[in-house]
């Protein structure tokens, strides 16, 4: 079982997606590979490669180190260098409901300025500390379940664009 254990707006949803196709594993296709999305379940016999958001754990965090971490052959944690990037591509979905853009035909990318975007203090305060708190959560895991630690921007394809 390979785990990945991402932040958001890491470029997650390519990167399963691809590992999926690289190693012929089984991914969950609902919610971009969100396995524990709507509420904690074990994992399954028929998926190999799951991505978990530890946000996404509401509390579950014994059971998902005991049902998913202790069970890993391997565990990727992924982020990204630009924090200032990843914040705004945060907020942007956020109002937007539009979270893989890129996916869409004919292919529109939204940016702040186009979408005529301003946030207030308080929406980029509470984006800033979930990502931070994700980030957290992840350096907790990974002193105790240590993997491979993969940035959005070493993985960086010139023909994608990322949000």
């Amino acid at each position: 079982m390979i785990v990945v254990v991402s932040n958001l707006r890491v470029g997650s949803s390519s990167f399963v997606k691809d590992l999926s196709k690289t190693t012929g594993l089984s991914l969950y296709h609902k919610y971009t590979g969100e396995f524990l999305n709507l509420k904690y379940k074990k994992p399954k016999d028929s998926i190999e490669i799951y991505k978990i958001i530890p946000s996404q754990l509401n509390g579950n965090w014994d059971r998902f180190k005991k049902d998913y971490l202790d069970n890993a052959g391997t565990i990727f944690y992924l982020a990204r260098r630009n924090f200032k990037e990843q914040l705004k591509s945060f907020i942007t979905c956020t109002i937007t409901q539009d979270w893989h853009p890129e996916t869409k035909e004919p292919k529109h990318l939204y940016t702040p300025v186009a979408l005529n975007i301003n946030p207030n203090r308080r929406l980029v305060a509470g984006h800033y500390h979930t990502l931070k708190r994700i980030y957290e959560q992840q350096q907790k895991l990974f002193k105790e379940y240590p993997g491979k630690v993969l940035y959005l921007e070493d993985r960086h394809d010139e023909d994608k664009k990322y949000v």
